[in-house]
């Protein structure tokens, strides 16, 4: 690896492949490798991790450059650990950069969850856990986390456990509605990447790192208006 953190952005998508994925498994893969071509278009140096989960974890790859990143395939099965992979994913990024040289550590995290549904299978995590997790590393080392789920019950489990309102956003299954999620994630994160280090950190404490449209962003979970 080059040693330059200088713009350096470092991404990790958790992305739920569990059995109910599968009506928007297609839109899904779509999306997401149309999220990575346009982030190589961007300039400075970014990597990506991709955690897939259902009732089992796995690590599909860690710490690629751009370049590196292979086309999705993504095979839904099993049940929803979202809690056990997020869980997992925080202790093992966080590892992953206090492990590195200084020159190596990323001037940007960003952690993105993907998922159609609520946990419902996790047995090394708890709700209190993962709130108390995405709170210190991003008030501590200004992480920034976006949760994208299928339903407003979804967002509103989010944010009970740490997610910002301002960073949930919720999609419909459909074709359209997915694919425009990606191309607002992707713009999402292209601003943050693009920010001076004062602007990422005043947006990574406000909440303010979802560019893409409000419609859903700013819904009361609690009544979906």
């Amino acid at each position: 690896m080059n040693c330059n953190n200088k713009d350096t952005t470092d991404i990790t998508i958790i992305l739920d492949r569990s059995g109910s994925m599968e009506c928007i498994k297609d839109y899904v893969v779509e999306g997401f490798n149309s999220f990575i071509a346009s982030q190589r278009e961007l300039p400075g140096t970014c990597r990506v991790s991709l955690m897939q989960f259902d009732d089992k974890l796995e690590e599909m790859y860690t710490d690629r450059p751009l370049d590196g990143v292979p086309l999705l395939n993504l095979q839904p099965r099993g049940f929803t650990r979202l809690f056990d992979a997020i869980g997992t994913t925080i202790k093992k990024t966080k590892e992953r950069i206090s492990n590195a040289c200084k020159c190596c550590k990323p001037s940007r995290v960003i952690i993105v969850c993907c998922t159609d549904g609520a946990e419902n299978a996790s047995k090394e995590y708890n709700r209190q856990q993962i709130m108390d997790m995405i709170i210190q590393q991003r008030d501590e080392n200004l992480w920034t986390f976006i949760f994208i789920g299928c339903n407003m019950d979804g967002i509103k489990d989010a944010q009970s456990s740490g997610f910002q309102a301002k960073a949930c956003v919720s999609y419909d299954p459909t074709y359209i509605s997915v694919k425009k999620t990606f191309q607002d994630l992707s713009g999402s994160i292209c601003g943050l990447r693009s920010m001076s280090a004062a602007q990422y950190a005043h947006n990574v404490a406000t909440g303010d790192v979802w560019s893409g449209s409000k419609d859903d962003v700013n819904k009361n979970p609690s009544t979906g208006a």
